[in-house]
């Protein structure tokens, strides 16, 4: 079931397209952990694809017709679903090839599984305000205030109203400026550089931090962030999706800005995957290299969506 080259895979570095790829070791399964690739093919391929469009998020899925898709066709019963309902007849979530999936059902994106080795040495990571500043110094990134990185320092831009509402934990050595903020702690410089290279090692932290980092990017609600950098809305949709197992929407917006939109009635998310609705699917017939994975687990995660790779 070949994979079009256009789409995306997560790997531990972070989200990498197919087409710049020639092997890849290590590839994300659909429990959210991380599985050994045992061999990469690559083909070319001239026929049909099935291109899966998504209201709530500006990301598609492209695939063979025979290609097997997790799915479900409606997630109604997630927000009234008893635990202790043992019933036979409620509908259950499972793989269907794509040609014969419709618009309105769900496709699923599963949760990440907790990584302990993410978590950077020598920095008070038990605290909830060093995560809240993490997700300031992101929000900086975000709105295009990069700050300065340095091997022993950070440099921020930030108003005297904005200092007020930042959090900094006493471990971190900071000095005002007259524009900002300097912080003196090479470990955290590492550790920022590391997170504006690959954020999607966030996602492998505990929720607890996940909700501080989320805090603090929206550390000032006055000027909600917007982003030019679809990784980094990526984080931060994952992070309430998770934090209230309900489902948000990323907007692309006319000035070519991701931003978050939380629905008045929201779609439930399970306790394993955000539920994504399909709002159209595009046929189209090309030329094109794909690619096929082997690996032990019987799934993978494409353009962030659960499949058979085999």
């Amino acid at each position: 079931m070949p994979i079009h080259e256009d789409m995306s895979i997560i790997t531990p570095e972070g989200h990498k397209q197919l087409k710049s790829i020639k092997k890849v070791t290590r590839l994300l399964d659909g429990n959210g952990e991380f599985q050994d690739v045992l061999a990469t093919y690559i083909d070319d391929y001239y026929g049909y694809f099935y291109e899966f469009c998504f209201k709530a998020i500006p990301f598609t899925l492209k695939c063979t017709p025979d290609h097997l898709v997790y799915r479900i066709k409606n997630v109604d019963f997630l927000e009234t679903r008893d635990p202790k309902d043992i019933r036979t007849n409620l509908e259950k979530p499972g793989f269907e090839k794509a040609s014969a999936i419709s618009i309105y059902e769900y496709m699923a994106v599963p949760f990440l599984q907790e990584i302990p080795e993410m978590l950077p040495l020598n920095l008070p990571i038990d605290k909830d305000n060093f995560w809240f500043l993490v997700g300031a110094i992101l929000n900086r990134v975000a709105i295009d205030k990069m700050p300065k990185i340095e091997a022993n320092r950070i440099t921020l831009q930030l108003f005297q109203d904005e200092m007020r509402l930042i959090k900094f934990p006493d471990e971190i050595n900071k000095i005002p400026t007259v524009n900002g903020t300097v912080l003196l702690n090479p470990n955290l410089s590492s550790y920022m550089a590391t997170l504006i290279e690959n954020p999607l090692v966030l996602l492998h932290l505990p929720l607890r931090y996940q909700s501080a980092i989320f805090n603090g990017f929206f550390f000032d609600p006055a000027r909600p962030a917007s982003t030019l950098d679809d990784r980094l809305m990526f984080v931060v949709w994952y992070i309430y999706c998770r934090m209230n197992k309900k489902l948000a929407n990323i907007i692309y917006t006319k000035n070519k800005e991701y931003q978050l939109n939380v629905s008045s009635n929201p779609t439930p998310c399970s306790d394993t995957h955000i539920w994504i609705r399909i709002k159209d699917i595009r046929v189209s017939v090309e030329r094109t290299r794909v690619f096929l994975f082997k690996t032990e687990q019987p799934t993978v995660v494409i353009n962030n969506f659960i499949i058979k790779p085999q």
